[in-house]
């Protein structure tokens, strides 16, 4: 947090060398007050941008009505320096869950008589976002309407290409960083495919009420998403390997399932996404899996924190030991398809005993940047298979037959595994744990420390192994109750650092 507050206090003493010249801080400043001592205003979003924002509560009004959470805090001809300049004032004050950020055409256009610098435009947009994610402020980020040329200044060139140049790269950045992305450009353009069609704006450059509407549309669609769940199958013409298990998959009454057969992914995506998921493996020693309290209940939280979730119900390996595996890469390449479509930019993993097993494997065993996690989290983790440190019945049913061989066997103690490749980690465990030796877990964190990997492990004194999240009023905690805050707080903490 230290270093992204440095080098945005080091942007905005650059901008303001670029934007002093014209500053409008004063512009809202009254407007401001008032609006901060009004308490009946939810979920405020704040649009903030140049004249095509500034024009629209005149142009297109009802959307302001309809949605009195809506402020508007454009300013006519600004370029993006002066944005930044008042970005404190006229959003971070404001204290708003959203900001909607569309800006650059003035840029483009050197309202301000400096040459056009397509470098210091995306990056003073990419420090009004990183100011707003650092306040817990969800960004929007728009693309640049159509524009054949900049009416007001005739004389500047290749206008439409700019653009195209811009909205290219602040569409990637949205899509790597798990930013919704209002595609105003696609919406309006005419068949040429750079001038705002004529029906939708009056001088070619700003939108009418027809072309507000659809701006709008776009909007209202990023903003009223409402959370989603939904399960798929991995395989639906069937995996490559069968795990050999025959028989009907049963499930007990605290959410505990065996004989998995089917790999499925239940995938949580709230309506506010941060930008980051979480691919879940439920423990169960490879016999089984704990999808309630290392699985759905895991992903509620992590909804509740932003965060998109899935939840693997891998197939046990029972001695096909490359199966877990297998269904952990197909979850990966299923969301990293789909990330765009989610505005997830990291993926990460996180599992509980074997599935920290799992989860260890996956982070090491990676078949490609694709199924490589962007970060790892593993509670009470099943690490090594050397005997007297193991778990048994994990070590067993993931090797089967081959149970005795050595070279195996080493090969999926993870301790040996790790590389300055293996992506950065959260532990977590308790000292008492009789099920699984805490020795699994300090011969990882030594591992990662040892190839300088980002490490934090969590060691509470007290508990049983497969603690899980209990998130329920009516379920018995079996963590002490100040144990189980400090669980829930130790890893938010790590996750804000992401």
């Amino acid at each position: 947090m230290k270093n992204l507050i440095l080098s945005l206090l080091t942007l905005l003493v650059a901008a303001q060398a670029f934007g002093q010249k014209v500053v409008h801080t004063e512009r809202y400043a009254q407007d401001n007050q008032k609006l901060l001592s009004r308490a009946d205003i939810g979920h405020r979003v704040v649009l903030m941008g140049d004249s095509i924002t500034d024009f629209w509560p005149k142009r297109s009004p009802g959307i302001f009505v309809e949605h009195p959470n809506l402020v508007d805090r454009g300013i006519s001809g600004e370029v993006t320096a002066q944005m930044l300049l008042r970005f404190q004032p006229d959003v971070i004050d404001l204290h708003p869950e959203t900001v909607v950020i569309l800006a650059g055409i003035n840029d483009i256009a050197q309202n301000l008589g400096d040459t056009y610098n397509e470098d210091n435009t995306f990056n003073n947009i990419k420090s009004m976002t990183e100011l707003a994610r650092a306040h817990d402020i969800r960004v929007v980020l728009c693309a640049l309407l159509p524009s054949v040329r900049c009416r007001w200044r005739p004389e500047i060139g290749d206008v439409p290409e700019k653009v195209a140049s811009l909205n290219a790269r602040l569409r990637t950045y949205a899509k790597e960083n798990g930013i919704p992305f209002a595609d105003y450009y696609s919406a309006l353009a005419g068949e040429d495919g750079k001038t705002i069609r004529g029906e939708y704006s009056p001088d070619t450059v700003h939108p009418n009420p027809a072309g507000y509407a659809i701006m709008e549309n776009i909007l209202l669609n990023i903003l009223d998403a409402q959370p989603q769940s939904f399960t798929v199958n991995l395989y639906p013409d069937g995996p490559a390997e069968q795990n050999g298990l025959a028989g009907q998959e049963t499930s007990r009454y605290d959410g505990f399932v065996r004989n998995t057969s089917d790999a499925t992914l239940t995938c949580y995506l709230p309506a506010r996404s941060n930008g980051k998921m979480v691919v879940i493996c439920p423990g169960g020693g490879y016999s089984g899996l704990a999808m309630r309290h290392e699985g759905a209940n895991v992903a509620e939280w992590f909804m509740e924190h932003g965060f998109a979730a899935c939840v693997l119900k891998y197939r046990m390996p029972n001695g096909h030991h490359t199966i877990p595996l297998s269904d952990v890469q197909a979850a990966f390449r299923y969301c990293r398809a789909h990330a765009a479509e989610w505005g997830i930019g990291k993926i990460g993993i996180m599992g509980f005993s074997a599935g920290g097993h799992l989860a260890a494997t996956a982070s090491n065993f990676y078949a490609d940047a694709g199924t490589r996690p962007d970060f790892s989290i593993l509670f009470y983790p099943v690490i090594t298979l050397e005997e007297g440190v193991t778990h048994k019945g994990t070590r067993d049913r993931l090797l089967g037959k081959r149970v005795n061989d050595k070279e195996l066997m080493a090969h999926y103690s993870l301790e040996n595994q790790v590389t300055e490749n293996t992506p950065p980690t959260y532990i977590a465990l308790t000292a008492s744990d009789k099920a699984v030796p805490p020795e699994n877990s300090y011969r990882y964190y030594r591992a990662l420390k040892r190839c300088h990997v980002p490490v934090q492990m969590q060691v509470y004194p007290e508990g049983p192994h497969g603690f899980g999240f209990i998130i329920e009023d009516d379920v018995e905690d079996v963590l002490e109750a100040a144990y189980r805050a400090d669980v829930f707080r130790d890893l938010e903490c790590w996750l804000s650092q992401l």
